[in-house]
């Protein structure tokens, strides 16, 4: 049977409850944030504009240790359901191109204020390694905290994806699928990701 590259597209809708998602929202929002980072090769370089890009959760930042626990505890339950989405991702026969993933990533959170995005780009990420964990990111993990915004696109394959509050989308981390974030109109846009390798 011929594939076709949104075959491999995994769309979980609800993967998170609404409440779950606030109370991340809420919690999130206490803590330090920084602009993304992130490096790429040829011309797909960042936004010339650092204003454009996004924010992510600044994980080394000193902040209140309660606010530090409160978003450990958001990381640690989203991680624990992650691995079943992953191993239905792995094993369903609709996408059975791949055989077994050592582990995945910590959770990177992403928040979006108006005029913000990310630039079309694949997740060929090198700093996920610490010389312990050694591998490739094989699978892209791309969970949504909220709808209330304006704008703020997902894009894959120049495809825009339909998504909803608490959904997850699980896509080969490749460079068939290139994705990005159109930037918000309005609202805050929140997200995490992770990768399996």
């Amino acid at each position: 049977m011929k594939k076709n590259i949104e075959d491999y597209i995994f769309h979980i809708e609800k993967f998170m409850g609404s409440k779950y998602c606030d109370h991340s929202i809420d919690v999130l929002s206490k803590g330090s944030w920084i602009k993304h980072e992130w490096t790429s090769y040829g011309d797909l370089g960042p936004f010339e504009d650092l204003e454009k890009e996004a924010e992510m959760l600044d994980w080394e930042a000193d902040c209140d240790i309660d606010i530090s626990e409160e978003i450990n505890n958001v990381d640690a339950l989203i991680i624990e359901n992650l691995k079943d989405a992953l191993s239905d991702y792995l094993t369903s026969f609709k996408y059975n191109w791949f055989r077994g993933w050592q582990g995945y990533t910590g959770i990177k959170f992403n928040r979006y204020f108006p005029g913000q995005g990310m630039k079309e780009h694949w997740d060929n990420i090198h700093s996920i390694f610490d010389g312990e964990k050694k591998g490739i990111p094989i699978l892209t993990c791309i969970g949504v905290l909220n709808d209330d915004y304006e704008g703020g696109d997902l894009m894959i394959c120049q495809d825009k994806i339909e998504t909803k509050k608490g959904d997850l989308l699980i896509f080969p981390s490749s460079f068939m699928y290139p994705h990005e974030v159109m930037p918000v109109t309005e609202g805050v846009r929140y997200s995490w990701i992770s990768w399996a390798y």
